[in-house]
């Protein structure tokens, strides 16, 4: 059993109608029960991005961006680790009618050891999922191929590839606050490294929670006719 908080914080700029930076934070804590209270950990991530919409038609868009990164890891015994990533990425995003968005999205990520050197791995994300949404309810579902290459003494273990299905339910809480409960199930498969441990095999996540949000559009100027 694992307790999870996980606070995450964007703040942005957008330069134009289509290009956006922003810088992000976020932390997360996982609390393992008694029987493997060792593994509990510390995460903070800070890290930069920029991304630029390309619009496809009225219904499609296209977004690219590019996310930098630093990871500072404290476990409750073994030393703290550092990574630092660059994720470049590229999603495009459908609506479905009035409540419902499909998407696609391929992200890549290149871990270092030390700032852009010491290489130890690099991922690759490939989705396809949608969310719908009726009143209260919103409901997705995701599938992700993972590619993972690298350092094999860096990584702890072999070459792999890993599969993740995604279902989630969610429902707002109360009409006029941004709270919402949700249960989120996954079920993960583990290829191409036979055995090892950690790196193959069948996982199954269930897990949920309340989530809130809290966002803000971006303003531009508005130029007045005198």
């Amino acid at each position: 059993m694992i307790y999870r908080v996980l606070p995450n914080v964007t703040a942005g700029y957008a330069l134009t109608k289509k290009t956006r930076v922003a810088a992000n934070y976020f932390f997360f804590r996982d609390q393992y029960d008694l029987r493997a209270s060792r593994l509990s950990r510390n995460i903070h991530s800070v890290g930069g991005r920029i991304d630029h919409d390309i619009p496809i038609n009225e219904k499609t868009m296209l977004s690219v961006g590019v996310f930098s990164r630093a990871l500072f890891i404290q476990t409750a015994n073994a030393p703290n680790i550092d990574f630092y990533d660059i994720i470049p990425s590229a999603t495009i995003t459908r609506r479905a009618g009035m409540n419902g968005v499909v998407y696609g999205s391929v992200l890549g990520q290149l871990r270092f050891r030390d700032p852009f050197s010491n290489f130890q791995e690099g991922d690759q994300f490939y989705s396809l999922g949608g969310i719908w949404r009726k009143g209260a309810w919103s409901f997705l579902g995701d599938s992700t191929l993972v590619t993972n290459f690298g350092n094999s003494n860096l990584r702890g273990g072999p070459n792999n590839q890993v599969i993740i299905l995604t279902g989630e339910v969610g429902r707002r809480i109360h009409p006029h606050l941004p709270v919402t409960a949700f249960v989120r199930a996954e079920p993960i498969f583990n290829m191409g490294a036979n055995t090892t441990p950690g790196f193959s095999g069948f996982n199954f996540r269930i897990f949920g929670g309340i989530r809130a949000e809290v966002s803000k559009p971006p303003i531009f100027p508005i130029k007045l006719k005198g």
